[in-house]
């Protein structure tokens, strides 16, 4: 996984971390798993796992959810409202189920947020009208096609 983490951070254009900021989440495996994941990945790295963000003590701040980072606590809009002002920061939404990660400016996750919220209302309009199979039937046959 370390190897998978380089990776990320250069295709999305981040630098390499010195400083890296991990949102403490309630399990005790999920936060010494991550942090262990950056210092295999990068030399001489500092890493810390903090209950709450705080100033720009950080060059990139992990965000560690289980299901859905839409909903996840901690975290939430007042937590992405505050990361979205940071200018030099960047932002790492890690996935601990199915390893989604996600890396992005911190100026870019408050419009992402909003972004994934307004796909996730289309889709829960589409189940009630019943259409989401049809939608994924015309997206197989496109794949398809």
């Amino acid at each position: 996984m370390s190897q998978y983490l380089i990776f990320v951070l250069g295709w999305s254009g981040a630098p390499s971390p010195r400083k890296v900021t991990i949102l403490q989440q309630e399990w005790e495996w999920a936060n010494r798993q991550i942090a262990d994941e950056f210092r295999a990945a990068f030399d001489g790295i500092e890493v810390k796992v903090v209950p709450e963000v705080m100033a720009p003590a950080y060059d990139l701040v992990v965000l560690p959810y289980l299901d859905d980072f839409l909903h996840e606590q901690p975290g939430g809009v007042p937590l992405y409202h505050q990361l979205y002002s940071e200018q030099d920061s960047w932002i790492m939404l890690y996935g601990l189920r199915h390893r989604k990660t996600e890396v992005m400016p911190a100026s870019e996750l408050l419009p992402y947020y909003n972004t994934c919220r307004r796909v996730s209302y289309c889709i829960r309009i589409l189940r009630r009208l019943r259409l989401l199979g049809v939608v994924r039937r015309l997206q197989r046959w496109r794949l398809l096609a």
